[in-house]
């Protein structure tokens, strides 16, 4: 009777299991674990980050039936050339964000200082260098890929890097080098974005990246644009070569719509360079810093015009190219002529100086960041920048840039010129930022573009009472008011600092704000 009973229990549950299986047979199929040979495809993402325009994503696409329940961080191994050296390393995974058949992966978009990062400051008795090694930018530092496909790093020929014959680089990759496999699974394996030569490798499982903010609708390039400005270079190159944002919306046969037009100039290392055997380096700039791309949202013709601060041959005339490219936009795009403001990063400021120099009359606001206001400028380039009634602005590092004497020349200057000391409090500017900002991401006191459009494009200064905290973020603990004063020790020469004693004026407005003003908001001109 027992086994009687025990067999009419079972027979019921046996038949409804026999259903089931019936209605979904792949039920009883086990889920296949992670791996190379069940992934679809692979897409990376680029935007810009503190360090320029960076890898922050990743999307894989699994096959259907694979176990995603365990997957993490240490899952994957995800490995691209450095900033600093070209040699691979690995880049580090924050978080992973599983919608089944995708898991996302999240990189880190924090500090990449290395161990040997140390805050110096001139008379003390802290060792060591500012050091950091980036992984997955689109730029690279200290290294560049020839013609050849080879890549030039160092002073001698070392395993598969050669001896670099000049001193190039900053130069703009074709393509990110990533490379992904799963942990129980060899480099050897590896999904590959790009080939031998640093070239996309197509048909392979990644897709094209996909870099926010270029392209249609963000910034292309003048190529792109169909837009062709004869320049003076004779070194093979017939056109100016740069990289335009035109807002959304602009109508270049509307011509009572008229827009602010804001441009970037590169420093020395970041400027177009182009070597005899065609090596060459295009768009390091808008993916080096914020200077161009920050400024998206301020309903204003952007450009990064790509100067030479070498080469180009003994002709070479940056500043008539520049010339010539604001008037090509003045006059196919609407940009307003009464509205230009050139923003230069090292090199940068002392092309712009030299702009502003040649054509007094067509500058309204400039921005001398980590560089030199009126770099080369006689008194007569002083009273001519006054009389136009130029705005200027100098933003400085600690430890960089000493921009003081010739803030107090402008000064001077402009009362001279009959400006009131109102209007100049706002308008004539200089800042100093601290070098613990800089310490946090292994930059030394030289970047302070790169902090200008990361924490202060849209919001302003308060003085120096704030630290970098864990994910980047400034946080005040003491910040000052519009009209109060603050003092930086800055670079020790000679037994004294440079900076020490000269009060920093603490400004209302951010820097967007500052340079979108309203041309007839002015008042009390001369």
């Amino acid at each position: 009777m027992k086994h009687k009973t025990t067999v009419r229990f079972a027979l019921p549950v046996l038949i409804s299991g026999l259903f089931l299986i019936l209605l979904c047979p792949s039920c009883l199929v086990k889920k296949a674990a992670p791996a190379l040979d069940n992934i679809v495809s692979l897409q990376a993402y680029t935007d810009l980050c503190f360090y320029g325009q960076k890898l922050t994503r990743v999307d894989i696409t699994y096959r259907d039936r694979v176990d995603l329940s365990q997957v993490g961080p240490d899952s994957y191994v995800l490995m691209d050339r450095g900033y600093t050296t070209p040699d691979f390393a690995g880049l580090r995974i924050e978080s992973v964000e599983v919608n089944e058949p995708v898991v996302t992966l999240h990189i880190t978009e924090d500090t990449e200082a290395l161990e040997d990062n140390a805050l110096i400051y001139a008379g003390d008795d802290a060792t060591g260098t500012r050091n950091k090694n980036p992984l997955g930018l689109m730029i690279t530092g200290l290294w560049y890929r020839g013609a050849d496909g080879a890549i030039y790093f160092g002073e001698e020929d070392s395993g598969e890097y050669k001896a670099k014959p000049n001193g190039e680089g900053y130069q703009t990759r074709e393509s990110l080098e990533l490379k992904l496999w799963h942990r129980g699974e060899t480099e050897a394996e590896a999904a590959c974005l790009a080939k031998a030569d640093g070239s996309y490798q197509a048909g392979g499982l990644w897709l094209p990246t996909r870099h926010a903010k270029f392209g249609p609708g963000g910034f292309q390039t003048f190529e792109e644009l169909g837009i062709q400005i004869p320049t003076t270079a004779t070194d093979g190159e017939k056109f100016v070569r740069g990289w335009a944002f035109l807002p959304e919306g602009l109508d270049p046969n509307d011509r009572e719509t008229l827009y602010p037009l804001v441009v970037s100039l590169p420093g020395y290392g970041t400027s177009f360079w182009r070597l005899p055997d065609g090596t060459n380096n295009f768009g390091t700039g808008p993916n080096f810093d914020g200077s161009a791309v920050r400024w998206m949202d301020s309903q204003a013709i952007v450009l990064y015009i790509q100067d030479r601060s070498h080469g180009g041959g003994d002709d070479y005339k940056f500043w008539i190219d520049d010339y010539h490219t604001l008037e090509y936009f003045i006059g196919n795009y609407n940009a307003d002529p009464e509205a230009i403001t050139l923003t230069g990063n090292s090199r940068g400021t002392m092309a712009i100086s030299r702009i502003a120099q040649v054509y007094p009359d067509m500058i309204r606001s400039l921005l001398f960041i980590n560089g030199s206001m009126g770099h080369g400028w006689t008194r007569v380039d002083w009273e001519n920048a006054a009389l136009a009634g130029t705005r200027l602005w100098a933003i400085d590092g600690e430890q960089d840039s000493n921009n003081i004497d010739s803030y107090r020349t402008a000064v001077q200057a402009y009362r001279a010129a009959g400006w009131s000391d109102e209007w100049i409090a706002d308008n004539i500017r200089i800042t100093g930022y601290p070098s613990q900002w800089f310490h946090y991401w292994g930059e030394t006191d030289h970047l302070a573009t790169k902090l200008t459009y990361w924490y202060f494009y849209d919001k302003p200064c308060q003085g120096p009472g704030a630290r970098v905290v864990e994910g980047g973020e400034l946080v005040y603990e003491n910040p000052l008011n519009p009209g109060d004063t603050y003092r930086l020790k800055g670079r020790l020469t000679e037994g004294a600092y440079n900076k020490e004693g000269f009060d920093y004026l603490v400004y209302p407005d951010a820097v967007r704000d500052w340079v979108l003003r309203p041309v007839k908001s002015e008042t009390n001109h001369p």
